[in-house]
């Protein structure tokens, strides 16, 4: 009787875990210098910015950006969106972005400095883009 309580208790804390997230700031994250671009879902950030800036929208479907570069303004988002049926990242180095995209995610930047910044999906190193701030 202890195991079947013990297994359903288990069972209840992993559903319990599975179903739950954890929205992690980066704002508040330490860094040596400051970010020059931040991922943001914060609903007001996006209205008080959204009068003059843009949203782009990168596909990843059969293991490839879509497209692959991107030319935004300062102020601009980029959201990636996966379509592929296993996980992918956006990991844009240069500015300290490493996203993790579930099958079926999305993941936002907010840009927020001029340059040429290239991307890339750590999971697979063939996977690769730019964007291009102006």
């Amino acid at each position: 009787m202890k195991k079947a309580w013990f297994l359903v208790l288990l069972i209840g804390l992993v559903l319990i875990v599975g179903c739950t997230s954890t929205v992690v700031d980066k704002k508040d994250t330490p860094t040596a210098s400051a970010p020059a671009a931040t991922a943001s879902s914060d609903p007001a950030e996006t209205a008080s910015s959204s009068a003059s800036a843009t949203q782009h929208q990168v596909v990843i479907e059969g293991f490839k950006f879509m497209p692959a570069d991107i030319e935004a303004k300062v102020g601009d988002t980029v959201e990636w969106v996966n379509k592929d049926s296993v996980a992918h990242t956006v990991t844009i180095a240069a500015l300290g972005v490493d996203e993790n995209l579930p099958a079926g995610g999305t993941a936002s930047v907010k840009l927020t400095q001029k340059g040429s910044f290239s991307y890339r999906c750590s999971f697979h190193p063939s996977m690769q883009g730019k964007v291009i701030v102006v």
